[in-house]
């Protein structure tokens, strides 16, 4: 999907009349007052969606190497999605070879991120051979993985290369975890647990090293210490603007949900709780950039991924923006 796709119009405007007491009633109770909820942050956030251009080329090239990957046909259909992150919240970077990494990057955590797939690889001992050297020579996807890791060093300075690089083997060390405690209760003092999971399987601090190349930010100091928020606010982004979609559908066992089941807390409770969090987050990063190109590129990485999640029908929140403007 090109990331300035026409989106369909509010397919909600009309509604079947039902008891106030159906599941169908609670549900669009709900559906509506997550609606409001996130009308509010994209106020706080100061959102006007912008038009992105497609680019052809950057398409073509991630194509072209994901079709060299073995087993590179369950990886195809995440491309759109990663062309899409890339020209929305990317948009401020140039380089086109860059920006192929960043794409191939994402196609790889959105493939792997699936069960299924990930189970299907060699990855129960993936990191064992990451510490013997073998894993660099894999023909699989994991493999792709670690030389991606690699390729980041000549983008970025050495931490956020290093990090990027401890976040992908986190990452896929996490939803092995994720993927064999399926149905593990939460405990109800787990609250940190949750944290914990999300971070590492947000690649919130990947997004946000990602934003400044050392080709125009070489000294990473003059951001790191806006980072933990910035990982934090990236996750609660993606959060907050899937929780519309994944109410509707009726899903569960998401970071909303399960923040809220282990608080005692209503699912929209969370939600609004959230929203305000990100709202102080957003001042703090913003103080701790200043003035300059270091928080230019960081608005237009916010930007871009409201966009992003805008645009992409999956996530259905046209349907706010066009209540918001009536």
């Amino acid at each position: 999907m090109a990331p300035h796709a026409e989106i369909p119009s509010n397919i909600f405007q009309v509604a079947p009349k039902v008891a106030k007491d159906s599941a169908y009633y609670v549900k669009a109770s709900t559906a509506d007052v997550a609606r409001t909820a996130i009308r509010e942050y994209f106020d706080k956030m100061d959102f006007k969606l912008p038009s992105y251009n497609r680019d052809v080329p950057l398409e073509e090239s991630v194509y072209k190497a994901v079709k060299s990957w073995e087993g590179h046909e369950v990886a195809l259909r995440y491309i759109p999605t990663a062309i899409a992150l890339t020209t929305t919240a990317y948009a401020h970077i140039d380089n086109m070879d860059l920006k192929v990494l960043l794409a191939l990057f994402i196609v790889l955590a959105t493939t792997l991120d699936e069960p299924e797939i990930l189970d299907a690889l060699p990855s129960r001992d993936f990191h064992e051979r990451l510490c013997t050297g073998l894993a660099f020579g894999d023909n699989s996807m994991l493999g792709e993985f670690v030389r991606i890791a690699a390729a980041m060093y000549k983008f970025y300075p050495q931490y956020p290369a290093a990090s990027i690089s401890t976040s992908i083997f986190q990452f896929i060390n996490i939803c092995i975890l994720e993927n064999t405690s399926q149905d593990m209760p939460l405990h109800p003092d787990s609250r940190a647990f949750v944290e914990y999971r999300r971070a590492r399987t947000s690649f919130g601090e990947c997004y946000a090293h990602f934003i400044w190349p050392k080709s125009r930010f070489p000294d990473s100091n003059a951001y790191v210490q806006a980072l933990p928020d910035a990982i934090t606010f990236i996750g609660y982004l993606n959060d907050i603007l899937s929780f519309y979609k994944e109410e509707l559908a009726g899903e569960v066992g998401n970071y909303i949900n399960d923040r809220a089941l282990v608080s005692k807390m209503t699912a929209l409770e969370t939600l609004r709780e959230v929203i305000d969090e990100a709202a102080a987050m957003k001042q703090r990063i913003q103080r701790i950039l200043g003035e300059g190109e270091v928080r230019d590129a960081w608005d237009a990485f916010v930007t871009g991924a409201i966009a992003f999640h805008v645009v992409d029908p999956r996530y259905r929140l046209q349907e706010i923006l066009e209540d918001k403007s009536h």
